[in-house]
C-alpha cells in the first residue's frame, strides 16, 4: 500500500479520531482534579497522595525514600570530592566562604588535618556562624565575659598559659578539683597541640544543656544596650535578667518559679514572629498527626523547596510523610506552640541572657553557645562506647556482642530514662520528646494508621493499608523505659506515668545490636550513644532538634535515617525497608504478599537498609574518629584566640606565595590516600526503582510509506498527553518517576456536607436536647437553655460552623482575665483542665483537623479596659472565632460599657472579621456585691446591639449558690471569684451545649432540613461585605443579602445618636504598651527623659511586670499615637492601699492647658491596673502625649508606672 493510501486513510478517520481524542483527554482532564475542598492548594507530594488514596485503582506514583537518598548520596559525594587538597586551596575556600582570611595558625592546623588523613577541611560553616556575634565584641571585652562566665554554676576555665592547659572552678573556688568530665575531656582533645596555642582562658558548659539566649535586641543594636561587662557579671546578668541576682547580688542559678527557658528563647526572636505574640496556643493533637511533624512535613526538590512550605499545615497525611533532614534548625520563632513538645523549653537551669563565650557539646535553636564534641564521644567508656572491652580498657573493631545482620530482629529498638526536661514550669513533661514517643509506641488504640508496603514481586508498586496502631507497635517497634526520673512532677504521678507507657529492666548496650534499627532520641540535651549506634552493623534512625560538631559533616539518607519530631512516619520507614511479617500481612488483609513471597526473603529495602548501617559505620571509622575532634576542637581554638586579641588583622593567616607554593606541595606529600572500599562515596548511587514501563532493544526503522501517517497520529496523541498533563500538574508529580500506590481509604477532614441531603445528622446530639444529647441529661434541657442570655442570629458563628462542617481548620481564640488564665486550677492558660483547652479537644473530636489552632491571650486581673486597646497583641492575625470572657473580671460600672463595647466591635471589624461570643463565668463575690445584677447586663447590651451570642453559666450555678453556699463554693470554685477545674468543666460544658445546638441547625439549614440558621454558599463568606455579589443556583439574591446584612458591624456606637452619626469615625485601636514585646517603644525615646523602663518579673499580674516609671518630678515622656476615633487614655499602675502616691499631668499635643491630672492612690490590697481617658474626639491622623510627673524640680517623689498609652 502506498503512502498516498495511508494518509487518505488517516484522512478518512480524522472525525473519529478527532472524537477519541477528545474523550481521552475528557476522562485525563476529569480524573486528574484533585478531591479536595475548593481553594486549598494541592502542591505538596503528601497531597498527591492524599488524593491518590481516594482512588481504588492503582496508581502511579513514586515513593519518596529512594528520592531523598538518592539526592543525598549526591549531596556527599559532592562534599567530599570539593574538600580541599592543599593549604592554597583551603585558603581561598575559607575567604570565599567567609569574606575574610583564616586566623593564624591556619597552616600549622591544615598540616594537622593532612598528617591525621582527615577527609573534612572545609565544612566548618557551623563553628563560624557560632563565632560570629563575637566579631561585634572588642579584644578586651572578649576576655572580660571569657574569665567572668566561669562565676556561674557549672562553668569550668581551660586556661591555656605557656603552652600548658589548667582547669580551675571559680565558682566553687577550686582548682583542678571537682572540675567537670567535659572540661577534661577538652583538654584532653589539645593536648596534642596546645603547645601551639596562645594564652588563654576558654569556658566549658558542664551541663548538657544549652546556656546562652541572649535577646534578639541586643544582638541587632548591641551599641544601644547596655551590655558593658566591666560592671561586673552581677549588675550584666541583672540587667537583663532581674531574677537572675538575689538581693545580695549573688547569681541565682535556676529559675526558681519565675520565669522558664521560653521566656527567655522567645526574647531571641525576631519582633513580629509568632514567638512575640502576646499568646500561647495549641494545634490539634491527640490521634491525629503531631503538630511537630505538621510543621515539617514537606519534600524539598532538587529545584528547591515548593511554593507552599509557608504554610507547613496544609500538607495531609504525615504517616507517609519524611523529612529529608533532623530538625536542628526548627524554627521555633514561627511555631512557638510546638515549643511544648521539647523539654529543653523547661529546662530548671536559668539561662544567660548575655553574649558570653560558653562552649556547650550542642546547641538547640536560638541558643548562642559555641559547639565542641562531646567528651562522651572522645573517650570509650562501657556505657556510650561500641566495642568497648573493659577488662582489656581497649576498643574493638567488632564488640563482642554484635549479630550478623541477618540475624537481626527486624524491629526499632530503644531503652532509656524518661529525661527530657525540667519542670520550669510544671506540667508538661507528658509531651517531652522521650515520653511522646513512648506512649505511641505503647499505645494499645485500635485507630488504625496508614502503612505503605511494596509488592514482593514488584516491587515498584506500593499499597497503602489500613493497620491498628497496636499492631504496628507490636510488630515493628521495641522501645520501653528503663528509669523513672522526675515522675512526681508528671500530671498523673509516678503511678500514672507507669500506667501510661512502657517500663522495663535496663540493658547494656550491647544488647542493642540484636536489631537492625536503633532510635536515637534527645534526652535532657542531646543523646550521647549515636556515635556508638553508628559504629555498630545496625542502621540508625535519629531525631533530634541539637546541632552538634557533626552535623555539617554527615549527610541523613547516607549514614542515617532522619526522623521527624512527631515521629508519624516511624511506621512507614520500617515497611519501606522491611518486607511486612505473614502475619503483618494477614492483619493488613494485603493478599498479594502471601503467594508471592515469604518472611525469609531478604527484599530491595533490606539491602538499603544495610546499605545505611555499613555507610554509617564507615563514616564513624573514617571522619568520626578521635582525630577528626582534635582536627575540629584546633581550628576552632585559632578562630577563639583572634577573637582573644587586641589586634584581629594581626591574627590572621599571612602567606606569601612562596610559603604557599612550599607548604602545597609539602601538604600533596603528605596527603594519604582517602579512598575506602566500604566509603559509600565510592559506592554506586541507591538503585533507582525500575519504571513501570521499560525501553527494549532498538526497533528496526519502520518503512518510509507507513512514517508520516504514523508521525501524524503520534503528534496527535502526544499532544494530546502533553496538554492533560500540564492541565493535572497539581494532581500527578510530573518532575517524578511513576510508581504504583493503592488504597481505599481517604486521608483527609471529613466533609460532612458532601453526603445525601436524605442522610440524617451525622451527631450524636443532634437534635438538640434529644435522647443523644449527654449534656441535656447532665444539666436539664431548661437549664441549658437558660445559659443562652443572648442568641441572636448567631449570624458570624454560623460561618464558622460552616466552615468547618466542610471540613476546613478552624482558629479559636480566648480572651478574658484570671479566669481564661486558667489561675487557681491549671496555672498556664492552655493546661488541660481549663476550659478553653476542654472545649478545643471536643470540638477537635467533632471536627478533627491537625490545623486548627486554639490561642489564648488571657491576662490574669485583667479587665476588657485593656484589651478594649491592645487586643491585636494578643489575637492571631487571622482567626475564625474570638471568645470574650470578663463577665468576672470587669467591674459593676457604667464606664466598663463603653470599654466592653470597644472591645467588641474592634475585634468585629477586623480584616478577618471572625466571630464574637460572650462567655461568662459566674463569680459568687459578684453576688455578694451586687446580687443578681452583675457586670453580665452590661455585657449583655453589649451583645444585643451588635449581634453576638452571650452565654453563661450563671443560670446553672446561681440558685445551687443561694440555697448550697458552702458546697457549691467547695465544689467548683478556688476561691470566691476563681474557678477550679469542676468550675471550669461546667463553663467548657455550657459553651460545648451552645455550639452542639449550633452544629445541629447549621447542618439542618445546609442540607435544605431547617431554615432558623442562615445558609451560607461561597456568595455569603463574608465576601460580599466589600460590596461583590455573584449569582449562586440556589440562593436568591435576596438570600445573599439578608444573610450579609447579619454579618454588617451597626454604624456608630451604642451612645451614639442620629444627628451624630454624620461625624462617626470608625474605631482602629492603638496600643502603646510597655509589655508589648513585639514592638517595644525604642530605647532612645527614654535618654534623658528621667523616665526609665522597668520590670518586675514577680509581679502576680502579667500587665505589671514591665512598665516605665519615674520618680523625678517634671520629668516628661512623650509617646507619638495614631488616632482614628479620636479618644486617648493612659494605662497606669493605681498602687495598693496605703502606698506613698503620686501624680502625673497628660495631654495630646500642646493642649497642656487642657491637661488630665492622674493619681496613682489605690484602695485595694494590691496594686491594680487602671485605664484614665484623657482627651476625646481628637482629629485623625498622627499625634503625641505627653506625660508629666508632678512635684517641684529638684525634689523627690515616689515613683509613678505607666504601663500603656492608648488611643483609637
Amino acid at each position: 500500500m502506498g503512502e498516498s493510501s495511508i494518509v487518505d486513510q488517516v484522512r478518512r478517520f480524522r472525525i473519529p479520531l478527532g472524537l477519541l481524542t477528545l474523550f481521552i483527554f475528557g476522562q485525563l482532564l476529569l480524573k486528574s482534579q484533585p478531591q479536595l475542598q475548593p481553594n486549598i492548594p494541592v502542591e505538596k507530594w503528601t497531597t498527591q497522595i492524599k488524593a491518590f488514596l481516594t482512588s481504588s485503582a492503582p496508581t502511579p506514583i513514586e515513593h519518596p525514600i529512594p528520592k531523598l537518598m538518592l539526592a543525598a548520596h549526591r549531596k556527599y559525594k559532592g562534599m567530599l570530592t570539593r574538600q580541599s587538597t592543599t593549604l592554597e586551596e583551603a585558603v581561598k575556600e575559607y575567604e570565599r566562604r567567609y569574606g575574610r582570611p583564616p586566623p593564624r595558625g591556619f597552616d600549622d592546623w591544615f598540616n594537622f588535618v593532612k598528617e591525621n588523613g582527615c577527609k573534612i577541611v572545609d565544612e566548618y560553616d557551623g563553628m563560624v556562624k557560632d563565632f560570629e556575634p563575637f566579631w561585634q565584641l572588642e579584644g578586651v571585652e572578649f576576655r572580660r565575659r571569657a574569665e567572668q562566665v566561669g562565676e556561674l554554676a557549672s562553668i569550668d576555665l581551660v586556661r591555656i598559659k605557656e603552652g600548658k592547659t589548667t582547669i580551675v572552678n571559680v565558682e566553687r573556688g577550686h582548682r583542678g578539683n571537682e572540675v567537670s568530665a567535659r572540661a577534661q575531656g577538652f583538654a584532653a582533645m589539645i593536648e596534642k597541640y596546645q603547645s601551639k596555642l596562645p594564652d588563654m582562658t576558654l569556658a566549658i558548659n558542664a551541663r548538657s544543656e544549652g546556656r546562652v539566649l541572649v535577646p534578639w535586641v541586643h544582638l541587632q543594636y548591641p551599641n544601644s544596650t547596655n551590655q558593658d561587662s566591666s560592671t561586673g557579671l552581677a549588675a550584666m546578668l541583672g540587667g537583663a535578667d532581674p531574677g537572675a541576682v538575689d538581693k545580695d547580688a549573688h547569681l541565682i542559678p535556676d529559675w526558681r518559679g519565675v520565669g522558664s527557658v521560653w521566656d527567655a528563647y522567645r526574647q531571641t526572636c525576631p519582633p513580629g514572629t509568632e514567638a512575640r505574640r502576646l499568646f500561647q496556643s495549641i494545634q490539634g493533637h491527640g490521634s491525629r498527626p503531631s503538630a511537630f511533624s505538621r510543621a515539617q512535613t514537606h519534600l524539598e526538590s532538587e529545584a528547591g523547596p515548593s511554593k507552599d512550605n509557608d504554610d507547613p499545615y496544609q500538607g495531609a497525611g504525615s504517616d507517609f510523610s519524611f523529612v529529608p533532614n533532623t530538625q536542628e534548625g526548627f524554627d521555633y520563632c514561627g511555631h512557638p506552640s510546638l515549643h511544648t513538645q521539647s523539654g529543653h523549653f523547661f529546662s530548671d537551669w536559668r539561662t544567660i541572657p548575655a553574649l558570653y563565650p560558653v562552649l556547650s557539646p550542642a546547641k538547640a535553636p536560638g541558643f548562642s553557645d559555641l559547639v565542641i564534641p562531646s567528651h562522651y564521644y572522645y573517650a570509650s567508656t562501657k556505657r556510650y562506647t561500641y566495642g568497648y572491652d573493659s577488662i582489656n580498657t581497649v576498643v574493638k573493631d567488632i564488640d563482642d556482642m554484635e549479630f550478623p545482620w541477618d540475624r537481626k530482629v527486624d524491629k526499632v529498638f530503644w531503652r532509656g530514662a524518661t529525661t527530657g526536661g525540667g519542670s520550669s514550669p510544671p506540667g508538661f513533661m507528658t509531651q517531652y520528646q522521650r515520653h511522646r514517643f513512648v506512649r505511641m509506641t505503647s499505645s494499645h488504640s485500635e485507630h488504625n494508621r496508614t502503612v505503605v508496603y511494596a509488592h514482593p514481586s514488584k516491587p515498584n508498586e506500593y499499597f497503602a493499608h489500613k493497620v491498628a496502631h497496636k499492631d504496628l507497635n507490636e510488630h515493628m517497634v521495641d522501645a520501653a523505659f528503663t528509669k523513672a526520673i522526675g515522675c512526681r512532677d508528671y500530671p498523673t504521678g509516678c503511678a500514672g506515668m507507669m500506667k501510661e507507657m512502657r517500663f522495663t529492666d535496663p540493658v547494656a548496650l550491647g544488647e542493642h545490636w540484636k536489631y537492625k534499627y536503633l532510635l536515637d532520641l534527645d534526652g535532657q540535651s542531646y543523646s550521647a550513644r549515636f556515635f556508638a549506634f553508628l559504629a555498630s552493623q545496625s542502621a540508625v534512625i535519629k531525631a533530634t532538634v541539637y546541632r552538634e560538631f557533626w552535623t555539617d559533616w554527615i549527610v541523613p539518607w547516607v549514614h542515617f535515617i532522619p526522623l521527624s519530631g512527631g515521629y508519624d512516619e516511624l511506621y512507614n520507614i520500617h515497611a519501606y525497608f522491611s518486607q511486612p511479617s505473614l502475619t503483618m500481612a494477614a492483619i493488613a488483609k494485603a493478599d498479594e504478599f502471601n503467594a508471592t513471597a515469604t518472611a525469609a526473603e531478604a527484599s530491595e529495602g533490606d539491602a538499603l537498609l544495610k546499605k545505611i548501617a555499613l555507610a554509617g559505620r564507615t563514616w564513624k571509622r573514617t571522619i568520626g574518629r578521635k582525630a577528626d575532634m582534635e582536627a575540629y576542637v584546633y581550628r576552632l581554638c585559632l578562630e577563639y584566640a583572634r577573637l582573644w586579641a587586641d589586634d584581629r588583622d594581626e591574627w590572621s593567616l599571612k602567606m606569601t606565595k612562596t610559603e604557599g607554593w612550599r607548604r602545597n606541595r609539602s601538604g600533596k606529600e603528605k596527603d594519604v590516600d582517602t579512598s575506602d572500599p566500604h566509603d559509600p562515596s565510592k559506592a554506586p548511587p541507591p538503585p533507582t526503582p525500575t519504571p513501570l514501563v521499560t525501553m527494549g532493544d532498538k526497533a528496526p526503522r519502520m518503512p518510509n510509506s507507513l512514517s508520516r501517517a504514523y508521525l501524524i497520529a503520534i503528534g496527535v496523541l502526544a499532544l494530546v498527553f502533553l496538554s492533560a498533563l500540564a492541565l493535572s500538574r497539581d494532581s500527578i508529580p510530573i518532575h517524578l518517576p511513576k510508581h504504583a500506590l493503592t488504597d481505599s481509604h481517604a486521608l483527609r477532614p471529613h466533609d460532612y456536607l458532601n453526603a445525601s441531603s436524605s442522610d440524617p445528622a451525622p451527631f450524636e446530639f443532634c437534635p438538640i436536647f434529644g435522647p443523644g444529647d449527654e449534656l441535656a441529661a447532665k444539666y436539664g434541657a431548661a437549664a441549658l437553655a437558660k445559659t443562652r442570655l443572648h442568641a441572636g442570629t448567631g449570624a458570624r458563628v454560623q460561618r464558622v460552623v460552616h466552615k468547618a462542617l466542610s471540613g476546613l481548620p478552624v482558629t479559636i481564640s480566648v480572651l478574658g482575665g484570671s479566669i481564661s488564665a486558667c489561675h487557681g486550677a491549671g496555672e498556664t492558660p492552655i493546661a488541660s483542665t481549663c476550659f478553653a483547652t476542654r472545649f478545643f479537644n471536643w470540638w477537635n473530636n467533632v471536627f478533627p483537623h491537625p490545623a486548627s489552632e486554639l490561642t489564648v491571650g488571657a491576662l490574669r486581673r485583667t479587665d476588657s479596659s485593656y484589651f478594649a486597646f491592645c487586643s491585636a497583641h494578643h489575637l492571631p492575625d487571622r482567626t475564625d472565632l474570638v471568645i470574650l470572657d470578663f463577665d468576672s473580671s470587669d467591674p459593676n460600672h457604667s464606664s466598663w460599657s463603653d470599654h466592653f463595647e470597644l472591645l467588641v466591635r474592634s475585634i468585629l471589624v477586623r480584616p478577618d472579621q471572625p466571630a464574637v461570643l460572650v462567655l461568662g463565668h459566674f463569680a459568687p463575690q459578684h453576688q455578694n456585691d451586687y446580687g443578681f445584677a452583675g457586670v453580665e447586663a452590661i455585657h449583655n447590651q453589649v451583645a444585643q446591639y451588635y449581634d453576638v451570642p452571650h452565654i453563661s453559666n450563671k443560670p446553672i450555678l446561681y440558685s445551687r449558690f443561694l440555697t448550697h453556699p458552702e458546697e457549691t463554693s467547695s465544689t467548683y470554685y478556688t476561691d470566691p471569684v476563681l474557678a477550679n477545674s469542676a468550675g471550669h468543666a461546667v463553663l467548657s460544658d455550657v459553651l460545648i451545649s451552645y455550639f452542639q445546638r449550633e452544629i445541629c441547625a447549621g447542618w439542618a439549614a445546609a442540607r435544605g432540613h431547617a431554615f432558623d440558621a442562615p445558609r451560607y454558599t461561597p456568595d455569603t463568606q463574608g465576601k460580599g461585605l466589600l460590596g461583590g455579589k455573584a449569582a449562586h443556583a440556589e440562593t436568591t439574591s435576596s438570600d445573599v443579602d439578608e444573610t450579609l446584612n447579619q454579618l454588617r458591624v451597626p454604624k456608630g456606637r451604642m451612645r451614639d445618636r442620629p444627628h451624630t452619626l454624620a461625624k462617626f469615625r470608625e474605631v482602629k485601636p492603638f496600643c502603646a504598651s510597655a509589655n508589648d514585646l513585639v514592638n517595644p517603644l525604642p530605647p532612645s525615646l527614654f535618654y534623658g527623659s528621667g523616665w526609665n523602663v522597668r520590670a518586675d518579673p514577680k509581679a502576680d499580674a502579667e500587665l505589671l511586670r514591665h512598665y516605665w516609671s519615674s520618680d523625678l518630678p517634671t520629668s516628661k515622656m512623650r509617646v507619638s499615637v495614631k488616632l482614628a476615633a479620636g479618644d486617648v487614655g493612659v494605662y497606669y499602675v493605681r498602687e495598693k492601699q496605703g502606698d506613698p502616691i503620686a501624680e502625673i499631668a497628660c495631654w495630646v499635643d500642646d493642649n497642656v492647658a487642657g491637661a488630665v491630672k492622674v493619681t496613682n492612690r489605690g484602695t485595694g490590697e494590691v496594686p491594680l491596673p487602671e485605664l484614665k481617658m484623657i482627651d476625646i474626639a481628637v482629629p485623625a491622623g498622627a499625634h503625641f502625649v505627653e506625660c508629666a510627673l508632678a512635684g517641684e524640680e529638684g525634689s523627690t517623689s515616689s515613683p509613678f508606672r505607666i504601663l500603656g498609652i492608648f488611643a483609637t
